[in-house]
C-alpha cells in the first residue's frame, strides 16, 4: 500500500544505548517495505548519560533523522519529549515510540489502511503489543496481546507507542509537560472529550523490551512518580472539564471513587472536630463513607486498588496541587 501522507516518528530516550539501535532500524526497515512514503525520524533524548545519541548519530547520514537533546530541564518526562518531538514534526500522522520499543513491519502499511476506512473521528490507532521481560533472576518472560485485542474497536486506553494524527494532536493541546507520569490516560480524556477517539485493532504493533527491577521498597512504591502522576490527572480532568470521561475510564476510576470518599472522610472528620461533635456519631459517619468505598470496590472487583489509594493518598494529594513551570533548554544534535 502506498501511504500519501507524511508520517513523522518521534522516539523518546534516556540512556538507551542498549536499545536504540534496534528501534531506529526497526523503524527504517517499516517503511523500506513501503512505496512512495515520505517520512521522518524525531529523536528526542533526555540528557543521556551513555552512548545513546553517538550510536544514533551514524543513521543520520543515510536516513531523515533529527536528533534534539534536552539538555536541561527542572523536570525530565516522557510526557516532555513526546511535546517537544511532536513540535518539531510536520507529518499529518505521529507515530510516538518509546526507545526500547521495535516496531513491527506491517503495522503502518495495516493500520493507516484501518484508519483510513473509519470515520473522522477516529483519530489514532494502537496495535498488540509484546512484551520481552527481563527478570531479576535473568530469565525471560514474554507476554503477548497484553491488552486482549482481538478485533478493531475503540481502545479505552493507549500507552507509549501511538500513531494518531498530528493536528488533532495540537487541537486538544498536545502532551502536558508538567505531568510526572499518567500522560498517557490523561491525553485520552481530553481526546475523548473533544469528541475524538483512538482505535485498537488486532494488528502486530511493537515489542517492547522491559528490565523488570528488583523488588522495590514500600517507601519507593508509595512515593513514586506513577502515585503523582495520579494525582495530576485528577486536577487536568477538573481543569479541563473532562470530569465525566475520567468517571468512565475504566483504569483510572477504580482509583477515583476511593479517593473522592477518602478526601469526604478526611473533610468530615475535620469538621467532627472543629464542632465536637459526639464521638460516637463521628465514628458512624466515618464508617458510611469508607463503607460505601468497600461496597464500591466490591461491586467492581477493585479491592487491591481502594487499599492502593489509601496507602498513596498523600501522595497523589501532592499531585494533585503539583504543576510546575518547566525551565527547557533544547539542543539540535542534528
Amino acid at each position: 500500500m502506498a501511504l500519501n501522507e507524511k508520517i513523522s516518528i518521534v522516539i523518546i530516550s534516556k540512556n538507551e544505548e542498549a536499545n536504540i539501535e534496534s528501534c531506529i532500524e526497526s523503524v527504517i526497515n517499516s517503511f523500506e517495505s513501503l512505496s512512495n512514503v515520505n517520512y521522518e525520524i524525531i529523536l528526542v533524548d533526555s540528557n543521556s548519560e551513555d552512548n545513546t545519541i553517538v550510536k544514533a548519530l551514524k543513521y543520520g547520514e543515510k536516513y531523515p533523522l533529527k536528533i534534539i537533546e534536552i539538555t536541561h530541564s527542572n523536570l525530565f518526562s516522557a510526557a516532555l519529549g513526546r511535546k517537544v518531538g511532536s513540535e518539531q514534526a510536520v507529518g499529518e500522522y505521529i507515530l510516538f515510540l518509546d526507545g526500547d520499543m521495535i516496531l513491527e513491519n506491517d503495522f503502518l502499511s495495516e493500520g493507516m489502511e484501518i484508519l483510513e476506512n473509519n470515520s473522522e473521528d477516529k483519530v489514532g490507532l494502537i496495535g498488540l503489543r509484546r512484551d520481552v521481560i527481563s527478570l531479576p533472576n535473568g530469565k525471560i518472560q514474554i507476554q503477548d496481546n497484553i491488552y486482549k485485542t482481538h478485533k478493531v474497536r475503540t481502545a479505552e486506553h493507549f500507552g507509549g507507542a501511538l500513531l494518531i494524527k498530528a493536528s488533532v494532536l495540537k487541537e486538544v493541546g498536545n502532551y502536558y509537560s508538567h505531568l510526572i507520569s499518567s500522560e498517557e490516560p490523561e491525553l485520552y480524556l481530553r481526546l475523548k472529550k473533544n469528541g475524538y477517539y483512538i482505535l485498537e485493532a488486532p494488528i502486530k504493533m511493537i515489542t517492547h523490551k522491559i528490565i523488570k527491577p528488583s523488588k522495590q521498597s514500600i517507601y519507593k512504591r508509595v512515593f513514586s512518580k506513577r502515585t503523582l502522576g495520579i494525582g495530576q490527572t485528577f486536577r487536568s480532568a477538573i481543569d479541563n472539564n473532562s470530569f465525566l470521561q475520567l468517571l468512565t475510564h475504566n483504569a483510572l476510576n477504580k482509583f477515583l471513587v476511593p479517593f473522592i470518599l477518602d478526601i469526604a472522610t478526611l473533610v468530615f472528620l475535620i469538621v467532627c472536630i472543629s464542632l465536637n461533635y459526639n464521638l460516637l456519631i463521628s465514628l458512624m459517619g466515618i464508617f458510611v463513607i469508607q463503607l460505601l468505598g468497600i461496597s464500591y470496590s466490591l461491586i467492581t472487583k477493585n479491592i487491591k486498588s481502594n487499599l492502593y489509594i489509601k496507602i498513596i493518598f498523600v501522595n497523589t494529594i501532592v499531585g494533585f496541587f503539583y504543576k510546575p513551570k518547566l525551565n527547557v533548554e533544547l539542543k539540535k544534535i542534528k
